[in-house]
């Protein structure tokens, strides 16, 4: 049975991805397809 610790750190867990996540999908919607697979010549 999970103890109420470990339903918070799941918890927590969780809502730390999503904030990154959302993060990493806004930084990447600023930045056009040409940027992003941009190659060193």
């Amino acid at each position: 049975m999970e103890t109420a610790h470990q339903l918070n750190y799941l918890d927590s867990a969780r809502k730390l991805f999503q904030y990154y996540r959302e993060l990493g999908e806004k930084a990447l919607a600023q930045i056009g397809d040409e940027h992003i697979h941009w190659q060193p010549s």
